[in-house]
């Protein structure tokens, strides 16, 4: 939903569409990708295997590539359904790694009416950067902690195997380097 967040990725080849800053269109696109991924669940069935990568492999090309959705901020697309957002959330966390879609979703305000218990059950990797509040940190990682990180790419991970986070630190990258590799991209890959 950013605006100017990501405008040096516009003509990027491996967008399957633009960024999108419109709400409705954001609402359209996540309904779109809940189809997709069923679709895609329906094939890999049919052809008797449990994910796209080993679908792939079995017909010997890419037909059912990746898919990576980044929602910069999950909080302005719930503004505008709050429960549908959650229910396309929870549906794309139940299938979509299987099917080759992945979703990383991004918040500035990790709260319990956003991260709805329903979107923590089945969406069991989190990472946290500094938080303002302890209260934010349990919201995001079931326990205190974010809130006393450095800053500066310092983060806590969680993960279903780990009883507790583990402490990393996450890389800056500029945005003169992200605008460099993009046109790196645009220039010698094709599609």
């Amino acid at each position: 939903p950013k605006v100017v967040g990501y405008t040096n990725y516009k003509g990027n080849p491996y967008l399957l569409s633009e960024i999108i800053t419109d709400m409705d269109q954001a609402i359209d696109k996540l309904k779109w990708l809940v189809e997709e991924a069923q679709r895609r669940e329906n094939i890999i069935t049919e052809a008797n295997v449990e994910t796209s990568q080993e679908y792939n492999v079995k017909l010997g090309k890419n037909e059912l590539p990746d898919i990576l959705l980044f929602n910069d901020e999950l909080g302005d697309v719930f503004l505008k359904d709050p429960a549908l957002v959650e229910k396309i959330t929870v549906n794309l966390a139940k299938i979509s790694q299987k099917v080759g879609i992945y979703h990383l979703l991004s918040t500035s305000r990790p709260s319990r009416d956003l991260l709805t218990g329903l979107i923590r059950a089945n969406i069991p990797s989190r990472a946290a950067f500094k938080l303002h509040t302890r209260d934010s940190s349990k919201v995001l990682i079931n326990q205190p902690g974010a809130e006393k990180l450095l800053g500066r790419g310092d983060m806590l991970f969680l993960s279903p195997d780990m009883q507790t986070p583990f402490r990393l630190q996450g890389t800056y990258v500029s945005p003169d380097e992200s605008r460099r590799v993009v046109e790196f991209i645009k220039k010698e890959n094709k599609c």
